[in-house]
């Protein structure tokens, strides 16, 4: 077990120095949203290193060796248990680690495909949001208020 969590750090660090340098991530990139997801199936946050979200390839990767880990001390407890009601406790602890990681697993997939889709989305904050003093005097008091205007370009 412990050879197959080093095999694969050695794996995802080995992935990590193939990344594009940071000038190359900041030009505009098409990035393949079906290599983003294959590659996330294949190796924990590897979709999410491909398409430069570190933070979440990490915590993808650590949830998902969590669960592994988890399972397997769950098995070994389970196996090591005195009576029915305990080893029934441990099994059904490690069911939930094979779902939770399931869930990350397809989680994980579809969020490096998402990400992907959107590597050359426009974000850049052109969006203005402005206020006004109006005073109208139509009436004879001269109603003073406020005014929101939000600029959109297109």
């Amino acid at each position: 077990m412990k050879a197959k969590i080093v095999i694969g750090l050695l794996a995802a660090a080995a992935a990590l120095r193939a990344q594009p340098s940071i000038a190359a991530a900041d030009s505009l990139e098409n990035k393949s949203p079906k290599g983003a997801m294959i590659r996330s199936l294949l190796l924990p946050g590897w979709g999410q290193f491909y398409n430069g979200k570190w933070f979440k390839g990490v915590l993808i990767a650590g949830t998902e060796i969590g669960c592994v880990v988890n399972a397997a001390v769950m098995n070994r407890l389970a196996q090591q248990a005195a009576d029915e009601n305990e080893r029934f406790y441990y099994k059904d602890s490690r069911n939930l680690s094979y779902w939770v990681l399931a869930g990350t697993i397809l989680f994980g997939a579809a969020d490096a495909y998402v990400d992907a889709h959107l590597a050359n989305f426009d974000e850049s904050p052109e969006v203005s949001l402005q206020s006004e003093r109006v005073v109208e005097c139509f009436t004879a008091i001269g109603n003073r208020r406020w005014r929101l205007l939000i600029a959109f370009p297109l």
